[in-house]
């Protein structure tokens, strides 16, 4: 079970971590896109510190997911892969959650740094609005495989039985 912490502020996000600790879960997703300054790499680095001194004994991923993907980041890929990397060379996260429909050179960039770190990639595809058919759905975790991910994550929104059918076969 991953838990996530969902602040807004450094104030919540600490409350949340202070939860987290209290209830003895062993791993955390920290979702910086729902933090308020999560293009400001210097307030990202700090508070994820924070979170480590908390959670010190906890696996952490790290998710920063675009607005095109379902998430509240509006940065650059530019930025996205610069804050991905500072997060990377400041060694707290074990985990990172990369979107696969980005660039893919940036994505491949981020997957050999984090490996080279000894850290994990989950490598994810969302679409909330529909299933791809079973076929759209072996390409896509082919793509996602031929990139070098460690975990492959889906999430989509299905309607009828023979969506979530189709889903979990292609799974």
């Amino acid at each position: 079970i991953v838990i996530p912490l969902v602040g807004k502020t450094k104030d919540t996000i600490i409350s949340e971590a202070l939860y987290v600790r209290a209830i003895e879960a062993k791993m955390v997703e920290w979702r910086i896109d729902y933090f308020e300054h999560n293009q400001d790499v210097s307030a990202v680095l700090e508070v994820m510190e924070e979170i480590k001194n908390i959670l010190d004994d906890h696996v952490i991923l790290a998710t920063v997911r675009t607005t095109s993907q379902g998430g509240l980041y509006e940065g650059t890929i530019g930025q996205y892969v610069n804050l991905y990397s500072a997060l990377l060379k400041q060694g707290i996260v074990d985990f990172i959650d990369v979107e696969a429909k980005l660039e893919e050179s940036k994505v491949k960039q981020l997957v050999e740094e984090a490996h080279k770190l000894q850290k994990y990639v989950v490598l994810s595809f969302h679409d909330f609005e529909k299933t791809c058919s079973e076929e759209e759905l072996k390409a896509i975790y082919a793509h996602m495989e031929a990139l070098n991910g460690d975990i492959l994550k889906t999430a989509m929104m299905a309607t009828t039985e023979d969506e979530v059918r189709d889903y979990m076969h292609a799974a």
